[in-house]
């Protein structure tokens, strides 16, 4: 995925390496609308990583230019920022995943955000899917009953995984199947593949947040 001549094409029209040698840990693909606040705790919270071998990608699908100067306001060569106007968080993924460098992917939502060992503490555990425990808002419009945050157990299946809550082995990311579902694509893509086998494991420890 994000390999030939097309993909190195594309790599170099946004001003990225194709020089796979400089590869790194992790690439971070933040899907970002038009929440600029937001997105600044999430930035924060991974410039302050314990383990600094990583870059972040931040897809933007808004068409104001708040996000990139959140992005901007870092001065840090590790941070991107992509206008990509897609039509929703999965797809702007999937594109960002043609654009990274990172031996893992992580796919974080501006309304997220990771306490400071969470990629230390994920990579750890080498092994190609790794997840971890989460809290997760209330969500009073979706679950009107609900009012506290929660801590949600995090299993490697349909309802139970959320996007920015895992790692994947660059060589084993499919594209999240967003025309099926914008909803659960997140764990659609997880059921499919552990159903192909991968080898997966769980980090211990509530080590982020989907506020």
């Amino acid at each position: 995925f994000g390999e030939g001549s097309v993909a190195q094409k594309r790599k170099e029209s946004y001003g990225f390496t194709t020089d796979f040698s400089l590869q790194m840990k992790c690439s971070f693909i933040v899907s970002a609308f038009n929440r600029p606040q937001h997105l600044r705790c999430l930035l924060t919270s991974l410039a302050i990583q314990s383990e600094r071998d990583f870059e972040v990608i931040v897809t933007d699908n808004s068409s104001e230019t708040q996000n990139a100067a959140v992005v901007n306001e870092l001065h840090d060569s590790r941070f991107h920022h992509v206008c990509t106007t897609k039509g929703n968080c999965y797809e702007s993924a999937n594109f960002g995943a043609t654009l990274a460098q990172g031996e893992y992917l992580c796919f974080p939502s501006d309304d997220n955000y990771y306490v400071p060992l969470f990629l230390q503490l994920m990579l750890e555990q080498k092994t190609d899917l790794i997840y971890c425990d989460m809290i997760y808002d209330p969500r009073p419009i979706m679950f009107p009953k609900i009012k506290e945050y929660r801590k949600i157990e995090v299993r490697p299946k349909l309802s139970w995984i959320d996007k920015g809550g895992f790692l994947i082995r660059c060589t084993k990311f499919l594209p999240f199947p967003w025309e099926l579902s914008l909803q659960s694509a997140d764990g659609l893509l997880i059921d499919e593949l552990i159903r192909r086998g991968i080898s997966c494991a769980k980090a211990k420890g509530i080590l982020w947040i989907h506020n």
